[in-house]
């Protein structure tokens, strides 16, 4: 009993314990339509990749045969037909970058914004068509040595039930093929990170049953039609500014996702190097959430190369710790845009969260080639990754460092696990059983010692 109150004491009063060895994983997007560009700090191709940069390479896109239910390339060299060969085209080269990183995993993603519903509506209509489809999937995927399948269904909105079904029969089908001489193979999702999608498209808890990973696009929250100044995918919302919409922050996205019934292990952040350039109406008035123009053309989209070249000294930068974003403006042009700070810190949260990693929209919108920023060859993927693998040290090599805030009150949360939910100025940060038992067998082993 008395060894019992200790342990109860220890665990309300000291600060809160955090699991160790957690390596978060970095999902990256490769897209092949810029592979015949003549600009060269445009044309962007797999030879330019960094394998060692993304734990997960996705190629961006295949597409469906809607008649055959088959995938099929969407890019002339995609694929050649040549398995096994050299001369077998962009997926052949793209899966072979597994050989320069061993723990690399590759994946085919189908869909995209601008793909047409067709192909996948159409495999839904019923049962046989998802089996049928799964099957010639999977023989796609493993004569090109890919790891699995990304589905980037946007949106499936009316056939969010036939939705759940698809990926609960297409993750079935891989689970059967799988043996002990072969992994199986993964089934990933890109999901919307905004309020309205979310409602319309997806049974949340039934999505987490059936697939391995879920990329949560919580970007786009502001773009070129938006009235006012602000980030296409600012970390937290605007609480200074309640006109601001309290759902446009990843925060406001993973934590809906998690409200809904998703595991946070299986939640990927999805994160983008796309840069917002907007025209102010009063040059005077600079802020976030300055009024701008709604002409034709006034306001753009830039890569964080373009973003480079385009702010020059006479740009005035300001870090928005609010958002964790940045944003410059000059005369009448006000740009905002993530840099490498806003990487780490949408990590940090990642981590804290205990989220199963980040995603990044896309390797071809970085500084790929480290000619624009000064900051070497892709300053926003190279934040990531460094940021993932300095939390991970700090877990593993001493936990106490991440000890900073404490406890103010704990729950429990009844989510297909047992899990304790620290309640930390906030923020809930939840723990596995497993993890807290480890703690408190060795806090009993400690004072059972001293008393």
């Amino acid at each position: 009993m008395k060894i019992l109150v200790y342990v109860l004491v220890l665990l309300t009063s000291c600060n809160a314990l955090q699991d160790t060895g957690v390596k978060l994983k970095n999902f990256c997007y490769y897209t092949n339509w810029k592979t015949q560009s003549s600009d060269p700090d445009i044309r962007f191709d797999v030879e330019h990749i960094n394998p060692s940069l993304c734990t997960h390479l996705l190629y961006a896109f295949a597409n469906i045969n809607e008649k055959e239910l088959k995938l099929y390339w969407s890019q002339q060299g995609d694929d050649n037909g040549k398995l096994g060969s050299e001369a077998a085209g962009r997926y052949y080269e793209f899966t072979e970058l597994k050989k320069r990183n061993a723990g690399l995993v590759t994946l085919l993603s189908i869909g995209g914004q601008t793909a047409e519903s067709a192909g996948f509506i159409q495999i839904v209509q019923s049962e046989e068509n998802m089996r049928q489809f799964a099957k010639n999937c999977i023989r796609f995927l493993r004569d090109r040595k890919f790891d699995g399948l990304d589905i980037d269904w946007e949106y499936p909105d009316n056939f969010k039930n036939k939705y759940t079904q698809f990926l609960e029969v297409m993750q079935n089908e891989f689970k059967a093929e799988s043996t002990s001489e072969k992994d199986k193979l993964l089934l990933t999702i890109a999901v919307s990170g905004g309020e309205e999608h979310i409602n319309k498209s997806y049974n949340i808890s039934e999505i987490d049953k059936h697939v391995d990973y879920i990329l949560v696009m919580a970007y786009d929250f502001f773009g070129t039609w938006s009235t006012v100044a602000g980030f296409t995918a600012p970390l937290y919302s605007r609480k200074t500014n309640l006109n601001f919409n309290q759902a446009y922050s990843q925060d406001w996205a993973i934590r809906r996702w998690i409200d809904g019934g998703a595991q946070a292990d299986k939640l990927v952040l999805g994160l983008t190097g796309t840069a917002l350039s907007y025209t102010l109406i009063n040059s005077s008035r600079h802020d976030v959430g300055s009024p701008v123009s709604s002409t034709i053309g006034a306001n753009k989209q830039l890569t964080y190369y373009g973003l480079c070249k385009t702010v020059s000294e006479k740009w005035t930068k300001v870090w928005d710790e609010e958002q964790k974003m940045v944003y410059a403006y000059a005369d009448d042009q006000w740009i905002g845009y993530a840099n490498a700070t806003s990487m780490q810190e949408a990590v940090h949260y990642a981590y804290s969260q205990r989220l199963a990693g980040v995603m990044f929209w896309s390797l071809d919108i970085d500084d790929f080639n480290g000619a624009a920023c000064n900051e070497g060859k892709y300053p926003l993927v190279s934040a990531i990754m460094k940021a993932i693998q300095k939390e991970s040290s700090i877990g593993n090599e001493n936990p106490s460092v991440l000890q900073t805030q404490t406890v103010s009150s704990f729950t429990t949360k009844k989510d297909n696990r047992t899990r304790l939910y620290f309640v930390r100025n906030g923020a809930e940060n939840c723990y596995s059983s497993a993890v807290l038992l480890a703690w408190m067998c060795l806090c009993i082993l400690v004072i059972a010692n001293i008393v």
